[in-house]
């Protein structure tokens, strides 16, 4: 699989503070990928996004995460998945709120393979307990 030419721009969007994946799901329906959501004004997204997202969107904090996945992407078998990517296991997208991204590393063709998945906290509740 070839990265995403615009997996900066995911991202971007998808690090910021106060900006939740459903709201980049507004964003992305709205306006399309993710480089055409930041080409739009601030007023523009203000209708989406609350004021502190916006002001973060654009921050050197977020600039920094960004740089940091994109070299962890780096490494061998790693892999950033975006919504739009062929990769992204399709069963995934039923649910309410699929994540906008994926980390994954290993084999990322067996995300589209039948799956287990184990759902947990790290703290156990007092109903947890046996």
């Amino acid at each position: 699989m070839k990265p995403d030419p615009g997996l900066a721009s995911w991202l971007q969007l998808s690090l910021t503070p106060g900006l939740g994946s459903s709201t980049l799901r507004r964003l992305l329906s709205q306006f399309g990928l993710p480089e055409a959501v930041l080409a739009r004004k601030r007023a523009e997204l203000a209708t989406f996004v609350p004021p502190a997202a916006l002001d973060a969107l654009n921050s050197a904090r977020v600039a920094d995460m960004v740089s940091r996945a994109l070299e962890w992407a780096t490494g061998p078998d790693r892999w950033i998945v975006t919504l739009a990517d062929q990769a992204y296991p399709r069963l995934l997208l039923e649910i309410a709120d699929p994540p906008p991204l994926l980390y994954a590393h290993g084999r990322v063709e067996l995300l589209q393979q039948p799956s287990i998945a184990v759902v947990g906290r790290m703290a156990v509740t007092r109903g947890g307990i046996p």
